[in-house]
């Protein structure tokens, strides 16, 4: 048009617009675990999509993709994405002419949450256990947490060639919840769901027996603090056990009164609170107890020709005063207010280094050894009568021990 003077129309000349490609998954705003996630939209077909890095002239490479009759385009990257905020776009080639870009997806990779698959939840385990799990991804390392705090973690793997993956767990005693995460180049992923497991004190490894007194039996020994000794009789003679004892500052002691005298096998447990008005039990620890009648003591004996034995013994028990022949050299006797006494059977008159053997008994129990003593009985001095005149020579005569010089 010129001053209002129209032309005439110019030739016409046809034009093709290729229109830009649509993505429709991953969606815009998700959240996703994989790090080459498969990536499809729709498009013109025969068009060659290709996907770059939004606001960037980084190609993401994958393999050669093509939209089919149906319209539809699919692919995967080769190289996994970058962990955190993503943001891509594609546009469509189709004889030598480029689409605009579809509009922007921004996605979140996340590293997939690692899950604990073992030890059964709930079991009982020692402190230091392992856990097993899957869902890991190479290249990265697991780190095994207590649920619910940020405390240090337990545990952590070695740097992950697949899926499954294992790691050492040390855990504080007790009911406890455990977590996984893992991370690549310092990146975590969320963790995952906890595990609960009862975690058992550590079995007992030594304990001190004591005799304070001939009928009680003391146990002592180191422990872990907060937990319960419990002392159980698995056999021997009919014996009430002592009370549970709690663990103070690292160690424990508990007596037991009025045991008879016989071999025990003994049991301790510790027992820690479950926090539910129950125990989490340690493995036992098993050891022997043998409570001895004791060996009569202070034997003593009269040098007198008919030698009387005495000394100190358990209450109730029988003292058995032998020859070595094992034929009675005295009576037997029973000890009474802890002392014992008992004439020879015979008059022996002198003797020299005699061996004489000595033990007590009581209830089927016999003290742990014979006491050997030696008796020496010296002459007695002889008896001289009075002298008979015999001139110069009198007459001497007396009495002494039948055979002496």
């Amino acid at each position: 048009q010129h001053r209002g003077v129209l032309s005439g129309w110019a030739d016409n000349i046809s034009v093709t617009v290729l229109p830009k490609p649509s993505i429709s998954s991953p969606i815009s705003g998700s959240n996703i675990e994989h790090r080459r996630p498969e990536i499809s939209g729709s498009g013109v077909p025969t068009a060659e999509v290709q996907l770059h890095v939004s606001h960037s002239a980084d190609e993401i490479p994958h393999p050669v993709c093509i939209v089919d009759s149906q319209r539809h385009w699919r692919t995967t990257p080769h190289n996994n994405l970058s962990l955190g905020a993503f943001v891509f776009t594609a546009r469509q080639t189709s004889a030598g002419m480029h689409s605009d870009w579809a509009d922007n997806v921004s996605v979140v990779i996340e590293l997939p949450v690692p899950v604990i698959t073992g030890p059964v939840a709930h079991s009982v385990q020692d402190r230091t256990f392992t856990v097993t799990g899957n869902n890991g991804r190479s290249g990265a390392m697991v780190q095994v947490f207590r649920d619910l705090t940020d405390d240090p973690k337990l545990g952590e793997t070695n740097t992950l060639t697949g899926a499954n993956w294992s790691c050492s767990v040390t855990a504080p005693v007790g009911n406890i919840s455990l977590v996984a995460l893992q991370l690549v180049g310092g990146t975590p992923s969320n963790r995952g769901a906890p595990r609960a497991f009862r975690i058992r004190p550590p079995a007992l490894t030594d304990v001190t027996v004591t005799t304070p007194t001939d009928t009680s039996v003391k146990f002592e020994g180191s422990g872990y603090t907060g937990s319960t000794v419990q002392i159980t009789v698995v056999s021997g003679p009919d014996a009430p056990a002592p009370g549970p004892v709690p663990v103070n500052g690292g160690s424990w002691n508990t007596t037991a009164t009025n045991w008879p005298f016989g071999s025990y096998s003994v049991k301790a447990v510790q027992r820690f609170p479950d926090g539910d008005n129950g125990w989490i039990d340690s493995q036992p620890y098993t050891f022997p107890v043998n409570l001895r009648l004791p060996d009569p003591t202070d034997i003593t004996y009269t040098p007198v020709y008919r030698p009387v034995f005495s000394g100190k013994g358990f209450n109730g028990a029988t003292v058995k005063i032998l020859n070595p022949d094992d034929s009675p050299a005295a009576p037997e006797r029973t000890v009474s207010g802890g002392v014992w006494s008992s004439p020879a059977s015979a008059e022996w008159g002198p003797t020299f280094k005699r061996q004489v053997k000595i033990r007590q008994f009581k209830d089927g129990q016999e003290s742990p050894t014979w006491q050997e003593i030696e008796v020496t009985i010296p002459p007695l001095a002889p008896v001289m009568n009075v002298p008979v005149e015999n001139g110069l020579s009198p007459n001497l005569s007396g009495t002494c021990w039948p055979e002496a010089v």
